[in-house]
């Protein structure tokens, strides 16, 4: 059995906590075991794109169709059965969802003349008004209306925000003599974000 004095005891004491000091400086210095100041930083892109959300309603009267009921030869400016059933003016209009998260624009076309058989009544005399507000300028005066065609062009005001709506009249010219039949054909619309082309 070694013996040692209390000298070496210190000594020994001393150099043990000596060491154990040093190694806790040395984790503290190191970061815990990591080394400080070696770290490296990198960055990415995040993007991410929200999709335009369009929703759109007819009035009842407008999902039932643009009706002129029996009209003569030789007349101008017939109105369509809806064009003053809403307090005097059209209850044709389309409402735009309030859900929506971009603006619009209507578009309209017919996909042929009225026809009936081998009869026509041209498109120059089927007319449209159409406005975003129902007592606006151009509404309830067919000398302003605006005749269809075979494309898709913008209808009215443009910018319409969600939860508004769009009115719209539409006349009739019958030319003189003009064959007799149930004349018909289809009015389509195209609701567009804003700024897009029809």
């Amino acid at each position: 059995m070694v013996k040692m004095n209390k000298q070496a005891k210190i000594t020994l004491l001393a150099f043990s906590i000596f060491a154990v000091c040093g190694l806790f400086a040395s984790y503290i210095f190191l970061g815990g075991l990591g080394f400080v100041g070696a770290t490296s930083e990198d960055s990415v892109v995040s993007n991410a794109t929200v999709a335009v959300s369009i929703g759109f309603t007819f009035s009842n009267n407008l999902t039932t169709g643009l009706l002129y009921g029996s009209v003569n030869p030789d007349t101008t400016d017939n109105n369509a059965s809806g064009n003053y059933l809403n307090n005097s003016n059209s209850s044709y209009f389309i409402t735009m969802d309030t859900a929506n998260n971009a603006n619009t624009d209507t578009c309209i076309k017919a996909n042929t003349p009225l026809t009936s058989g081998g009869f026509t009544i041209e498109n120059g005399n089927y007319t449209y008004d159409a406005n975003t507000t129902i007592d606006g300028a151009n509404m309830n005066d067919p000398t302003d209306s605006i005749a269809i065609t075979a494309s898709y062009v913008a209808m009215g005001d443009a910018d319409i925000a969600p939860d508004a709506s769009q009115f719209l009249q539409a006349y009739l010219d019958v030319p003189a003599q003009q064959q007799a039949g149930v004349y018909a054909n289809t009015v389509n619309f195209k609701i567009i974000q804003t700024g897009g082309s029809c």
